[in-house]
């Protein structure tokens, strides 16, 4: 009895021991905590634009685009005297609703697509003035200046369509597009689907909060939140005079009034599609990378692509700070 309480108590002891010397030769690993939804959309995204393109890249790409339209030109009438056509008054920013396969329901939260788009829009109808008023530029308007326009026009060849796309968008990008969506489609991952449950989760959702649909608005289009990012669009002002200038912009009631409603309606966004982001989120991730592994080659020659756009930018003067290439904005 007595033994066996001996040899009882010797193997805690050495049970006791062996716990001491396996905690002494390192700390336990710490269990690895799932990621967030959040985290993953981010990493999603990020990983996504790489090859899709970011903000910058098309931004730069734009920069690419007005040089080869006007940059001769602008070129030419500099060097006979004549400043006032700055090829760089005609970059305009990259479209705020760029298709790069991260749709719909699974948008980043938070993006201020209505108010870049008006924006945007406000851009473009400002320069569509000022290219058929180029007087307000020059501060003499003579005959002299007329003949110069009429020589450097006909010396400097603008791109084509096709030439400015091959200047402005990597080679591959549009195949390597249509791989995403089939590969979704294959995957029956969702990136947008009107008839799904989630989309009808979402309208019920919206609709509480002050976006009920039209009669047969969700079913007549399949761009459930762009119907209600253009709704919101519609409150905004449309004098490009007003939007272009930022302090008649801020003083202005009504983009105030517009800012608002957008904010709201970002809100109410983020509220109704942070579970349906959260439950399909980490299926977009796998199939993120399956793709990344099937189609590597494709993608780095994209990225490439990307990256060549940027330094062909920057020799024309553009930098993420200075989107314009260093021309003075209002």
């Amino acid at each position: 009895m007595g033994g066996t309480m001996r040899r009882g108590l010797a193997a805690m002891v050495a049970a006791a021991m062996l716990v001491v010397l396996v905690a002494g030769c390192g700390e336990a690993p710490e269990i690895a905590e799932p990621e967030s939804p959040a985290r993953i959309q981010a990493s999603v995204e990020r990983t996504h634009r790489q090859w899709a393109g970011t903000t910058e890249d098309r931004d730069a790409a734009q920069v690419v685009r007005a040089y080869a339209l006007n940059g001769k030109y602008s070129d030419c009438m500099a060097a006979k005297g004549y400043d006032g056509f700055d090829w760089r008054r005609g970059i305009d920013p990259a479209e705020p609703s760029q298709d790069t396969g991260l749709t719909g329901l699974l948008e980043p939260f938070g993006t201020h697509q209505v108010r870049d788009e008006v924006l945007h829009k406000a851009r473009a109808a400002r320069y569509e003035y000022e290219s058929n008023h180029p007087e307000r530029f020059q501060p003499v308007w003579n005959d002299a200046v007329v003949a110069a326009i009429d020589k450097c026009l006909a010396k400097a060849d603008s791109a084509d369509d096709e030439e400015l796309d091959a200047l402005t968008e990597p080679d591959g990008l549009e195949d390597l597009t249509q791989a995403w969506y089939d590969a979704a489609e294959t995957r029956k991952v969702l990136l947008w689907d009107a008839t799904s449950p989630e989309a009808a989760e979402y309208v019920a959702c919206m609709t509480q909060r002050g976006y009920p649909p039209a009669k047969g608005e969700w079913e007549s289009a399949p761009h459930i939140r762009q119907l209600i990012l253009d709704r919101v669009a519609r409150k905004a002002p449309t004098d490009w005079r007003v939007l272009t200038d930022p302090e008649k912009r801020a003083a202005s009631p009504k983009w105030q009034a517009f800012v608002k409603a957008e904010q709201a309606m970002l809100d109410a966004d983020e509220t109704c599609r942070v579970p349906i982001v959260n439950a399909r989120i980490a299926d977009v991730k796998e199939l993120q990378d399956a793709f990344g592994r099937e189609h590597s080659d494709q993608i780095s020659e994209v990225a490439d692509g990307w990256t060549r756009i940027r330094a062909r930018a920057g020799e024309l003067g553009w930098s993420p700070d200075e989107p314009f290439a260093g021309y003075p904005q209002d």
